[in-house]
């Protein structure tokens, strides 16, 4: 029995050309985005077989029933053998080429409120 708003997720079966499709604006979307370790793109296909990019999760869920290991486990790879590769990329890949911005934390930061006070 199927809970009320679950999503089943399985293989899509697409024809061989939409698949290079959808292939393909995936690895451009993750080149173009200079995505690294994970992420989930998100198609739609139209009745004639179009794909559109629904949305692209760089930081897709991790627990045990989401869509991200679901589509792992389609795979086969289990739910450890997803996280321990997450960790060993991060841990393994070279520094950000540029800095990341420090956030900044002061008392003279105003607030939301004080900037629209009259």
């Amino acid at each position: 029995m199927e809970s009320r708003g679950a999503v089943a997720v399985r293989a899509a079966e697409l024809p061989p050309e939409v698949l290079t499709k959808v292939t393909e604006y995936a690895t451009t979307l993750w080149d173009g985005l200079g995505l690294r370790g994970s992420a989930r793109v998100d198609f739609i296909l139209t009745e004639d077989d179009q794909p559109y990019v629904l949305e692209v999760n760089s930081t897709p869920g991790m627990s045990r029933d989401s869509n991200f290991v679901v589509g792992a486990a389609m795979v086969g790879l289990t739910h450890v053998d997803v996280v321990v590769a997450m960790l060993h990329e991060a841990l393994a890949r070279p520094p950000y080429d540029v800095p990341l911005p420090t956030p900044a934390f002061s008392g003279t930061t105003l607030t939301r409120e004080a900037a629209v006070s009259p």
